[in-house]
């Protein structure tokens, strides 16, 4: 499959270990391939119009009140000229922490290693397919990322922002970004 020329990759990777910037190109290139895995050479051209805008964060937020969608980032502002698509790829160093939850089945505690965090994108405040998907339970830091798109959007001004949630609190995430992209409806 070849690619126009117009199209590049636009990575932003602020202060992550020279371990992890491998494993982040290369799936920032799977996140590539897959979108585009498929697509006829026209319909790449066609999807590639529209806006770029990409925002990073430094430093560490906690997740401080459980099971409520808390947002993550400021919100991107993206100013569309013609019906089309958002994207927004959201990539973060999340870790988990342990803590109780109730079995939904039984009401009783189980405690857990690592308490799910859960990740959502909303665009004008509604929730952008995947939803409420589980980033991670793990115990440590790991570098995890999560794409979702809305499509059809009406021309005018839109409000795209990330959310978190969890059963617990102390859930954590560092050096964090977020790209969103619009594409225009062929």
């Amino acid at each position: 499959m070849t690619f126009p020329s117009k199209i590049r990759i636009l990575a932003i990777h602020k202060k992550i270990k020279k371990e992890k910037t491998m494993k982040t190109a290369i799936f920032l290139l799977f996140v590539f391939l897959v979108c585009f895995a498929g697509c006829s050479k026209d319909v790449v051209r066609q999807n590639t119009a529209g806006q770029i805008i990409s925002n990073s964060w430094e430093g560490e937020n906690e997740l401080a009140e459980k099971d409520k969608w808390i947002p993550l980032t400021p919100p991107v502002i993206i100013t569309m000229t013609d019906t089309g698509n958002v994207t927004a790829l959201y990539v973060g160093e999340f870790i988990a922490r342990p803590g109780t939850i109730t079995d939904p089945d039984t009401h009783n505690p189980v405690e857990l290693i690592g308490v799910p965090v859960r990740l959502r994108i909303k665009v004008d405040d509604k929730v952008a397919a995947p939803s409420g998907v589980q980033i991670t339970a793990t115990p440590y830091y790991e570098t995890r990322s999560f794409l979702a798109s809305y499509r059809d959007l009406l021309p005018g001004t839109h409000t795209i922002i990330a959310e978190w949630n969890s059963e617990s609190t102390g859930a954590k995430i560092r050096n964090r970004a977020m790209t969103v992209w619009e594409t225009v409806t062929p």
